[in-house]
Formats: C-alpha cells, sequence, structure tokens
C-alpha cells in the first residue's frame, strides 16, 4: 500500500517527496510534480521484484476491511503520518488494494 499512501499523502509532503525522489536518482520532471515522480518511482521498485500482492492474495476477506482500517487509523505510525487519514477514508484506500 505504500504507493496508495503515498499518493493520499502528497499534498501535505512535496517537499519530502522532492527530496526522496533526488535521493532515488529520479530525473526532474518535465511537469516539475516531484511527488508523482517519487510514487511513479517507488511503485517501479516495488513491481520489480513483485513484492507487491493485493490484500486478497494475502488472504484477508473483504470482511477483514473494516478491522484492518480501525487497526491502521489507532496506529502510531499513522499518527506520523504527513496527512492523517480521516477514518472513513482508510477503508477506501484498503478497497483500492484488495
Amino acid at each position: 500500500m505504500l504507493e496508495e499512501v503515498m499518493e493520499f499523502s502528497a499534498p501535505a509532503a512535496r517537499e519530502a517527496y522532492e527530496q526522496a525522489a533526488r535521493a532515488m536518482r529520479v530525473p526532474a520532471p518535465a511537469d516539475g510534480d516531484w511527488a508523482r515522480a517519487a510514487v511513479a518511482a517507488v511503485r517501479q521498485l516495488s513491481g520489480t521484484p513483485d513484492l507487491k500482492r493485493p490484500l486478497r492474495e494475502l488472504g484477508a476477506g473483504r470482511e477483514l476491511l473494516p478491522a484492518i482500517a480501525a487497526g491502521a487509523v489507532a496506529d502510531a505510525v499513522t499518527k506520523n503520518a504527513p496527512r492523517l487519514p480521516e477514518e472513513a477514508e482508510v477503508p477506501e484506500l484498503l478497497t483500492r488494494v484488495y
């Protein structure tokens, strides 16, 4: 879900994403959107070793999504995110990667 969370957080983390993209030696984007470039680079990296799997392939049934969402909102890592999600937004993110 890293790329999805990065896309969600991009409005609040543009400078950090630019730094990350530059650290990954991403070429300067023609449109100047470093956040988009950083997300694209991470998406490419996670796809290369075939690391990313939909939640359904990891054995999570759709009925578990509300519990996973509640856990994510309560997680200390989520509290440190550049943009905190509303509880109602988390199931939407999870459904996108289901």
